[in-house]
């Protein structure tokens, strides 16, 4: 070997040299500092920290991995994903369906339409004297036509309570015309066969109005329409019923109030009223 290397002493010192340059060409290693010593002013994640007491057999590396880079940085909360806007031939929206919809915010937030307020709402408002008005105007209205009477007690009686029913009446310009307050009774509270029998009452047809104004414009015929104002307390009412003294109406001790008449809200207070407007028809000679 010495006799091959003191021949050819230049191919010996080129093979050195290619190794060398070859050795110099590779990084240093590497070393990868322990979580929570780099950087020195970073300290360790007291999460970490308590990770590694707890799990000592378990690589620094696997218990670190989700941990934030440092102590500062927070994870991004991930936002939902809007739906998209989906719309009809005809233009309209379609939008998810709410489970409760404006109720939820009512019973949430105490939410509701400013003009249909509650009685509570109404008395504590700003427009408590409008309010307390129309309400009186309603219970003058329902003793005019003589709606009720002061009775004891009966002992198989069946009571139905009462509710105000206030809205603000508007033109077709949204201005303010009236307050209106209206007392109805809570006619679901009924029972068939006891409060009530038949509740059938005949309404007009849509045709029948769209067949009856073009024959009035081809015969030039007038044509008049009537509000008749508290309709139903113009009609007796069907069977016993009585009701405990709503709020706003003041009455003797120890009394009930018995239904003469036909308020808003029971189930046979239609059929009453259309009994007796057919009855005034038939003595004016209007026949069906």
């Amino acid at each position: 070997m010495t006799e091959i290397r003191d021949r050819y002493p230049n191919l010996f010192e080129s093979s050195l040299l290619k190794l060398s340059s070859v050795q110099s060409a590779v990084p240093p290693a590497i070393s990868i500092p322990t979580p929570g010593t780099f950087p020195a002013s970073a300290p360790a994640s007291p999460k970490a920290t308590e990770e590694a007491k707890t799990f000592p057999n378990v690589p620094p590396e696997a218990l670190t991995t989700n941990l934030p880079q440092s102590p500062t940085e927070e994870s991004t909360p991930e936002l939902p994903v809007p739906f998209p806007e989906v719309r009809t031939r005809s233009g309209r929206a379609v939008r998810p369906p709410s489970r409760f919809g404006e109720w939820g915010e009512i019973a949430l937030f105490g939410l509701g339409d400013a003009d249909e307020p509650s009685v509570s709402q109404a008395l504590r408002s700003s427009e408590f004297a409008e309010w307390q008005s129309a309400m009186e105007k309603e219970i003058v209205s329902l003793e005019k036509y003589n709606t009720w009477e002061e009775v004891a007690p009966p002992l198989d009686g069946r009571f139905v309570d009462t509710k105000w029913v206030l809205k603000k009446k508007r033109d077709e310009h949204g201005k303010l015309v009236k307050f209106k307050a209206r007392l109805t009774a809570q006619g679901f509270t009924q029972i068939p066969g006891l409060d009530y029998d038949e509740t059938f009452s005949p309404v007009v047809r849509t045709d029948t109005i769209r067949r009856l104004l073009p024959h009035a414009v081809q015969n030039n015929l007038l044509t008049v329409q009537y509000d008749i104002k508290s309709v139903y307390l113009n009609a007796p009412l069907e069977g016993e019923i009585y009701i405990k003294p709503p709020q706003m109406v003041t009455i003797s001790t120890g009394k009930v109030l018995h239904l003469w008449k036909s308020i808003y809200g029971p189930k046979q207070a239609a059929r009453c009223w259309g009994e007796t407007l057919a009855g005034v028809l038939k003595k004016r000679g209007f026949l069906p």
